[in-house]
């Protein structure tokens, strides 16, 4: 499969889970597969995932309503519900202020993302689950609130 020619379905209003990859997440950012499981282009860590969160978090409840979020050190989970823009518009906006003023690599992002949106409030919940696990998945932390750079984080602060 081929992650160039998959459909999106855009429209604001929908809750959405979308990833995107560093640049060198992976060899071929076709591969849909692979996304984000090399163990090249681990630099998402310390002031520049700081940097990729604050961007998120920057509109949120103005422009978007964040569920869940996570930067790992090559791609970055969020699940989303766009008011007005579009999540193209959105993930370009993400990709053009984090790439700012970084010292990261340039290129920094993929061109492309994956998304799916969600059908009910049950896939909601569990994806928020998933996003909030992936560090513990990635063997990164033992506790998902142990992860400086998700919303798990955020809620054990609060």
């Amino acid at each position: 499969m081929h992650f160039k020619r998959l459909p999106h379905i855009d429209a604001p209003g929908l809750i959405q889970h979308i990833v995107f990859c560093t640049h060198t997440a992976h060899r071929d950012e076709n591969d849909a597969e692979a996304m984000g499981r090399s163990p090249g282009g681990r630099f998402l860590i310390g002031a520049l995932a700081d940097h990729v969160q604050d961007v998120l978090l920057s509109q949120q409840g103005e422009t978007y309503i964040l569920f869940a979020w996570c930067v790992m050190p090559n791609h970055v989970h969020v699940l989303v519900q766009p008011r007005a823009k579009s999540i193209a518009q959105l993930i370009k906006a993400w990709k053009a202020l984090s790439s700012r003023g970084s010292n990261a690599p340039k290129p920094l992002w993929q061109k492309n993302y994956f998304d799916r949106y969600m059908r009910d409030e049950e896939q909601v919940w569990f994806t928020s689950k998933y996003i909030e696990a992936n560090p513990v998945a990635a063997g990164l932390v033992e506790r998902a609130e142990q992860w400086r750079w998700s919303s798990a984080w955020k809620e054990r602060r609060r």
